[in-house]
């Protein structure tokens, strides 16, 4: 059986303490995910946690990653380091964000995970305010593309398709707040993955 690891910020994490009789899986994506796939050949289990930064997640990763030993890990971090990057006194993006993405994934490499998965950031256009964040999304996209290359991960590109669908459904159907997803938004992001992981399944 495989092992499927999800790490990263609210996204991932999706009230997975809070919800019952989901395995700790939460109520957004991954679970969708659990329930697209066949239980008896994967396991999926999810160390996201909400508001951790690239900064978070690196400090975490040996508990929350590299003592699990999965055989795919999928990583979905980014908006929470705008705002440190925005509203406090300590330059954040590009270059500590550059610092703590290397990291993780030079640990999860070297550590003999070859199977890592990189889900672009992505904020909404509603509330308007964060129409100042997309430059900022845009700067960690192409981050995390590089770093994607340089590490062989694949890149998952969510930014722009998720706004795209978001308009097309009439501006709020995949979001409840322009940051966290709503049902459909989890769906959405899990039938990404899905397409996404099929080589490597």
């Amino acid at each position: 059986m495989k092992n499927f690891l999800f790490i990263g910020d609210s996204i991932t994490d999706s009230h997975r303490l809070f919800t019952e009789s989901s395995c700790d899986l939460g109520d957004g994506y991954v679970s969708m995910v659990r329930d697209m796939l066949p239980t008896d050949k994967y396991e999926i289990t999810n160390r996201g946690h909400d508001g951790f930064t690239s900064e978070d997640v690196c400090r975490c990763l040996e508990r929350d990653c590299l003592a699990l030993t999965p055989d795919l890990v999928t990583i979905l971090i980014g908006v929470n380091d705008i705002p440190v990057e925005l509203y406090t006194d300590r330059p954040r993006i590009p270059a500590e964000f550059t610092q703590y993405c290397r990291s993780i994934l030079e640990r999860i490499t070297s550590s003999g995970i070859s199977s890592v998965i990189l889900l672009e950031p992505f904020i909404f256009s509603s509330p308007a305010e964060y129409l100042l964040w997309h430059p900022l999304i845009r700067q960690e996209s192409e981050i995390l593309q590089s770093l994607a290359s340089r590490f062989g991960a694949v890149f998952l590109p969510l930014h722009d398709r998720m706004n795209a669908q978001n308009d097309a459904r009439g501006n709020t159907s995949l979001t409840t707040d322009g940051i966290h997803l709503s049902e459909a938004g989890s769906r959405l992001l899990a039938s990404s993955w899905l397409s996404c992981a099929a080589p490597l399944l």
